[in-house]
């Protein structure tokens, strides 16, 4: 993720980097990305308002939240009612493996989370 940023001109701040969370700050030329990458089962409403509350104090234009697990059912009606900045984008384990382009192969690799590709969230 750091190499991308350095290759493509943006800066970025690691808020928080452990086993489990990555939060990391992107700042491109027109605008702020915060995005949170976090290996936990599910995702509750807690750590959703957490992630919101953070997202609104850096002023973030879009904030990604990516788990590896599942958001509970509840967050996608909240985040769907959401109308002030910034944007919300909620990926469980399916959508964001989805994306990534070495599961499209046609041979499987283990997950290997060095190999995950973070392209489509870096800012513009």
């Amino acid at each position: 993720m750091t190499k991308n940023c350095w290759i493509y001109g943006i800066q970025y701040e690691v808020i928080i980097k452990s086993k489990l969370t990555l939060q990391i700050k992107l700042i491109g030329k027109r605008e702020k990305v915060f995005l949170m990458f976090d290996k936990t089962l599910v995702v509750f409403k807690e750590d959703y308002y957490r992630f919101l509350n953070l997202a609104e104090s850096i002023e973030a234009d879009k904030a990604y939240f990516i788990t590896t697990g599942v958001f509970e059912s509840e967050i996608y009606k909240m985040n769907s009612w959401k109308l002030s900045a910034p944007k919300i984008i909620l990926e469980d384990s399916k959508k964001f493996l989805k994306r990534q382009v070495w599961f499209k192969r046609k041979y499987n690799e283990h997950l290997k989370y060095d190999k995950l590709d973070f392209h489509r969230y870096l800012p513009v």
